[in-house]
């Protein structure tokens, strides 16, 4: 090898390095989507180093020359891209073209293999380019130059093998080291930008972070200098960060504070020269701080030293936060606790704390008058010290009542008491009390009041002894009973109590217009006035507010020397009660008859009806398919046909609501249910409506026809969009639900068990309470004539039952409604519900059928449908006759299509006859009657191929071809 070739790869590995500064600039530090033209530029300036590469050739022979663009085409594929690769390609071959030679197209075949090398390993690596290996480098260079050796072949004949002899070895070996160093050079160069760019990145972050947070945060040298202050100082402090820059720290502190940081600095200082400093430790610190306008304000600093290599300070990082407002508050807890102490120690009644051990941690200074005791004397002493065994007893048992009803309730009522005074005598006292808890809701004492009531026990009892006869008569009575003077209540019995709450001794004395709620006063004290003296009622207030109905009763009656009045009231509660219960069943009972009134009208008529219907429907459908679909008369016709299907519509809503209509019962996941039909809803309800759908996972399975969901999701919506004017949402959601029998008992409506909801709810014009009632009823509507038939919740409402589930609907005016289906969970497994929607109607393959049905109108329809359809049809009117006609046939019959109910046999019976004849005969069942009319029949089976009249043409022909296909 001469100098000249070597100083050709020492130029060559010169500007492949050249390639790794080009691939920093250029390919690391651009967008990440680049545009084709830089891309195409990028290109063209990896071809021109490439050409830089070929003018420091080794020549083999004249014509004949090796250098190392291979290395760089195969990387620039695998790192650049398909773009830069095509430029480069198309420059250096160029150039190899234009250099000439008998090498000329071998070179540039090595030139393009070597490209497309790098782009298909590119492309094949479908990775990340960092993770690539030296090894995955390496093994990159050998199939590149393999594939180079291979291009070779085309050299002419006489030097072919000689220059593979010659140079194979070496381009196997020093070509793909090559290839792995400059594939490192560009790894490691990436890497060092990527550390770069996070490096700034998190910077970025931090900076973004202290410059957005509402705490101030500061940074200072060891000289108290400032060298960082966030933007937040402007909100707290009201100086710009440039204005506070310029302050020195005390124009920023006050004096106070001040002391208190230098304090803090010279501790530190003074710890870290002995060594004992803790680095991680940060200082919590009280100071007071200068706003731009002279005022100060409080704030909470998070004090940190910033250390060196060393661990010594270099500066201080602090964090500041407002807690002026806190400061404030402490202030005013202060005074408010000043004021209510002087009030504690100035008041008649004792007011005390004692800790869980019941020991008096407090007593006011009343316990002196009260007990003879001093304050020094009484605290530290036990409750069980000031009373004997049966009273402390009295007054645990309340203590422990109120622990068991935390955290509900820890108020402690000792009604009365009897404590010892100093010189030994007894008093009573009555003791209101409460449990005190800690932040984790733990007691940790008691707090409370105690009252002398000695000389009112002593009146009560003296007033007891010289009533206590009067009272017995009177607690005789099982009413409540008042004697009053103009409404004030001279003496009552424990009756009275009972019903209203107050103890007798509370309502003695007291105004008798305060049992009565506001709302009846007025009308009570007309008949005080006016001495009315027959029943009547109104409405009692019990002392918890609550009111209840009441029968009052009143007698004049001579009371100590005057002429007063006596009142029995009579709480009616469980009168009005039954009363409202009985209106209840009387609704309950008159709804049902009206559903039984509907549904015998319904299933009465639902027979001849739907024959009539299907004859109508039928003929015109044939009559349309025979005329001029231009002609004249097509619109009549489509007239007649659309208002068969929509009397078709309003018999089977009626049947829904009655919960007679046909169904075919399946196991289903309602939310695919309904995400089948939420594209044909957004049609529904138009555009300005946003339809929302909140499915839960997991939902439990639910037995139904999946039709019937269907008119659920129909009908509700249809009602909720026009209860929204013009824009507006309507929302569907699903969930499971539980429900025990306690819930049920407090709300109506409900029943137990495990149900699946379907809840659909709109931001409308809302329901009146008094529609709200009747909504449920067939034919009733608020909706204008042309607008609603009034099946619609009725429809909703008899498929609900009809699955043994229950509905609620929740509205008000003005405030949208939600409507909330609750249908049995099913212990089973959900199918998929495939809904079919044919393209053409199918037409038959010259099967025989045998069309039995007893209305001839409809079988000469159903004869006409299927013999146009290409079907052999057998017609008989009466069971009889079909199974004449089967024996006489001397052919196969493939299909029985027949009525369910017909005199003397019915067509269950029917099927089973003849299919002792043609034992592979399929069945189709067919009728006008309502579900329980025919359920007995068999027919409604799972698995049995039933038709509901009135039915289509394309109806008749797609279950007659299913099946036959089965």
């Amino acid at each position: 090898m001469t100098s000249t070739t070597i100083i050709g790869f020492i130029n060559n590995a010169a500007l492949l390095i050249t390639l790794v500064f080009i691939y920093d600039v250029v390919a690391l530090r651009q967008p990440v989507r680049k545009s084709s033209l830089n891309q195409i530029l990028l290109g063209a300036v990896l071809g021109f180093i490439g050409i830089g590469i070929m003018m420091n050739p080794w020549e083999f022979i004249p014509g004949v020359i090796f250098d190392s663009r291979s290395v760089l085409l195969c990387i620039t594929g695998f790192f650049f891209g398909t773009l830069p690769t095509l430029a480069a390609v198309t420059l250096m071959g160029g150039y190899r073209l234009a250099i000439g030679g008998i090498g000329a197209w071998t070179g540039t075949a090595i030139i393009v293999t070597s490209g497309a090398a790098g782009l298909a390993w590119r492309h094949w690596r479908k990775k990340d380019l960092n993770d690539i290996s030296s090894g995955e480098l390496f093994l990159l260079g050998i199939v590149t130059h393999i594939l180079m050796l291979f291009c070779m072949l085309t050299l002419p004949r006489s030097i072919i093998f000689d220059v593979l002899f010659k140079i194979s070895l070496p381009v196997i070996l020093v070509f793909p080291l090559g290839t792995v160093l400059l594939g490192k050079l560009i790894l490691n160069r990436h890497e060092r930008i990527r550390s770069e760019k996070a490096a700034y990145e998190s910077e970025k972050r931090s900076r973004m972070i202290a410059e957005n947070m509402a705490d101030i945060i500061t940074t200072m040298d060891m000289d108290l200098r400032f060298t960082y202050i966030s933007p937040s100082i402007i909100r707290l402090l009201g100086f710009t960060v440039e204005e506070a820059m310029e302050k020195t720290i005390d124009q920023i502190m006050t004096p106070e504070s001040l002391q208190i940081v230098s304090r803090v600095l010279e501790e530190e200082l003074r710890l870290e020269a002995s060594g004992t400093a803790d680095p991680g430790r940060p200082r919590i610190l009280e100071l007071e701080e200068y706003k731009k306008d002279g005022s100060a304000i409080w704030v909470e600093n998070r004090l940190s030293f910033i250390r060196n290599e060393n661990k010594k300070s270099v500066g201080i990082l602090s964090v500041s936060r407002d807690v002026t407002q806190r400061k404030q508050s402490e202030k005013l807890l202060r005074e408010s606790e000043a004021k209510y102490r002087l009030l504690a120690d100035n008041t008649v009644d004792c007011i005390w704390l004692i800790n869980m051990d019941l020991v008096f941690t407090y007593i006011n200074p009343a316990i002196y008058e009260m007990t003879g005791f001093t304050v020094k004397e009484w605290i530290g002493s036990k409750l069980q010290d000031h009373c004997d065994e049966k009273n402390f007893e009295k007054m645990a048992v309340a203590i422990m009542s109120a622990l068991e009803k935390l955290p509900d309730n820890s108020s402690i009522v000792i009604s009365e008491a009897a404590l010892f005074q100093k010189n030994g005598a007894t008093i009573y006292v009555e003791i209101i009390g409460k449990i005190l808890l800690d932040e984790e809701g733990k007691p940790v004492g008691l707090q409370g009041v105690t009252r002398d009531i000695t000389q009112r026990r002593l009146s009560e009892q003296a007033l007891r002894e010289s009533n206590e006869r009067f009272n017995t008569l009177q607690n005789a009575s099982f009413g409540g009973i008042a004697i009053h003077d103009k409404g004030l209540i001279l003496d009552c019995n424990q009756g009275l109590s009972e019903i209203t709450g107050y103890s007798v001794t509370e309502l003695v004395g007291m105004d008798g217009l305060l049992l009565i709620a506001e709302k009846s006063r007025n009308a009570v004290m007309r008949n005080i006035v006016s001495d009315y003296e027959k029943p009547y009622e109104s409405v009692g207030l019990h002392k918890n507010g609550k009111e209840f109905p009441l029968r009052l009763e009143a007698r004049k009656m001579p009371y100590n020397g005057k002429t007063v009045r006596a009142v029995e009231f009579r709480d009616i509660t469980e009168q009005k009660h039954s009363e409202k219960e009985r209106d209840k069943l009387q609704a309950q009972l008159i709804q049902a008859q009206k559903m039984e009134s509907v549904g015998r009208l319904a299933g009465g008529v639902a027979h001849d009806y739907n024959n009539a219907l299907s004859v109508i429907i039928g003929f015109t459908e044939l009559a349309i398919d025979n005329m001029d679909p231009y002609g004249p008369e097509r619109a009549n016709l489509d007239e007649v046909l659309a208002a068969a299907k929509h009397a078709t519509d309003i018999t089977r809503q009626l049947l829904a609501f009655a919960r007679k209509q046909a169904i075919a019962p399946k196991v289903v996941d309602l939310n695919g249910n309904v995400e089948g039909m939420l594209k044909m809803l957004r049609r529904l309800i138009g555009e300005d409506i946003d339809l929302a759908w909140l499915p839960k996972a997991d939902l439990w399975p639910v037995k139904v026809d999946p039709s019937q969901i269907d008119q659920i999701l129909a009908n509700l919506c249809v009602n909720a969009r026009d209860a929204i004017d013009n824009v507006g949402r309507i929302t569907i959601e699903t969930e499971n639900s539980k429900f025990d029998d306690i819930y049920c008992a407090d709300h109506t409506g409900f029943v137990p068990g495990e149900f699946v909801l379907l809840a659909l709810s709109d931001n409308g014009c809302g329901i009146e309470k008094e529609i709200l009632n009747n909504i449920f009823e067939p034919f009733f509507t608020t909706k204008d004539v042309d607008k609603g038939t009034g099946l619609g919740m009725a429809t909703v409402y008899g498929i609900v039952k009809q699955n043994n589930g229950f509905i609620n609907i929740y509205s008000e005016p003005g405030q949208g409604t939600t409507i909330k289906i609750f249908l049995p969970r099913h212990e089973g497994k959900a199918v998929d519900i495939q809904k079919e929607s044919p393209a053409e109607i199918p037409a038959g393959r010259g099967e025989t059928v045998l069309l039995v049905e007893d209305d001839l109108s409809i079988l000469k329809l159903a004869r006409k449908i299927l013999e146009g359809l290409g079907y052999i049809v057998l017609t008989a009117g009466t069971p009889v006759e079909a199974i004449g006609l089967a024996k006489e046939n001397n052919g196969e019959i493939h299909l029985l299509v027949t009525d369910v109910i017909m005199p003397k046999m019915n067509g269950r019976e029917l099927s089973e006859r003849l299919k002792l004849l043609y034992p592979d005969l399929k069945n189709i069942f067919m009728s006008g009657y309502t579900a329980d009319a025919i359920a007995h029949h068999g027919v409604l089976n799972e698995g049995v191929r039933f038709i509901q009249k009135p039915f289509s043409r394309i109806d008749l022909a797609i279950n007659v071809r299913k099946a036959l296909d089965v």
